[in-house]
């Protein structure tokens, strides 16, 4: 969109109480101009990418914490944000040595689950930023970087998270049995 136009969708209730969805394209430089607005259903404003993120629900273990983490690459990534049925969220830190012992098992982990269409989230935490960027390379790009300790689990590290697409944590293990492989390690955790 240009400077200042805009687009987007907005929900509202009609007069009947019921939810209406409309997409609509503004420019604010005059004066709040509306240029168009097309009433969307339900199916089609939750299929746009700019409808309202999908709801958070606690699981039986607790809630992933709905932060947003700044990733290796640049970019950034909300740790609760799964697009999988189900997600593993693995925290490190660099001065852990049993950290240290499972990297390859949960970047093996992560090879193995992704065609079994469940997603491997890493964060690295708990330390300097110096020593948090270099340990997140072991992992890759999308590696989220948690100097602040903003996502830092109740338990000790490293830290597994089985979640489900609304951040609702179903299982949490603190630990892992080192050297067993990706498959192994899945499986340790009730993955396929």
């Amino acid at each position: 969109m240009g400077e200042d136009l805009y687009a987007g969708i907005v929900e509202f209730k009609d007069g009947k109480g019921a939810t209406v969805y409309a997409e609509f394209t503004a420019d604010f430089a005059k004066s709040w101009e509306v240029k168009s607005v097309k009433i969307l259903n339900t199916a089609e404003a939750e299929s746009r990418p700019t409808s309202k993120p999908k709801p958070k629900h606690a699981g039986p273990a607790g809630q992933l914490p709905d932060v947003t983490l700044a990733t290796l690459d640049g970019g950034s990534s909300n740790v609760s944000d799964c697009e999988a049925k189900k997600c593993v969220t693995v925290y490190v830190a660099p001065w852990c040595p049993h950290c240290r012992n499972v990297t390859a098992d949960v970047v093996a982990m992560r090879s193995y689950l992704k065609p079994l269409g469940v997603d491997v989230h890493i964060i690295v935490g708990m330390d300097e930023p110096a020593a948090i960027e270099e340990y997140a390379r072991s992992f890759g790009p999308q590696t989220m970087l948690d100097p602040d300790k903003a996502a830092e689990p109740p338990g000790g590290v490293p830290n597994f998270d089985i979640s489900d697409d609304s951040g609702g944590v179903l299982r949490r293990q603190a630990g892992a049995r080192e050297g067993i492989g990706g498959e192994a390690l899945a499986k340790s955790l009730g993955l396929p």
